[in-house]
């Protein structure tokens, strides 16, 4: 089996890279603050500063889970944990996309966070593959 592009476009992925640095790869882990400011239609560097703020009144640092948690939160994001069921397979980040296809969300995956933006992940990879833990809700726009 040949290995997936992970940076090409399909029907429910769209490269998006708000660092401004990273050109057309992602080796930078900023998945917090880019899924942030994908979703939420801040630049990465409002993303960051929110982040960066919360972090340091908390003694933290800005991609941890106690952070972005914290943040999202502030923002009115409602929070759904997907509880996994015995026998059954988690849903995956492509699934999910492929079944939303208005809205905006960031999702919790396996050591990742993505955005999805009506029915496609945007991120600086594509994510599909995996499994969602939580959904965060983005009401803004």
């Amino acid at each position: 089996m040949a290995k997936k592009d992970l940076y090409k476009n399909t029907d429910y992925f769209e490269f998006t890279q708000p660092n401004p640095t990273e050109g057309n790869r992602c080796k930078k882990p900023d998945c917090v603050i880019r899924a942030f400011a994908i979703a939420a239609d801040l630049s990465w560097q409002e993303s960051y500063d929110i982040l960066s703020a919360l972090a340091r009144e908390n003694y933290d640092v800005p991609n941890s889970k106690n952070i972005y948690e914290k943040a999202f939160a502030q923002r009115g994001y409602k929070v759904v944990t997907l509880k996994a069921n015995k026998g059954e397979k988690r849903k995956t980040a492509e699934e999910f996309a492929k079944s939303n296809p208005k809205g905006r969300f960031i999702l919790s995956l396996a050591s990742h966070l993505c955005a999805v933006v009506d029915g496609k992940i945007r991120d600086g990879w594509n994510c599909g593959y995996k499994c969602i833990y939580k959904i965060y809700i983005i009401n803004e726009k």
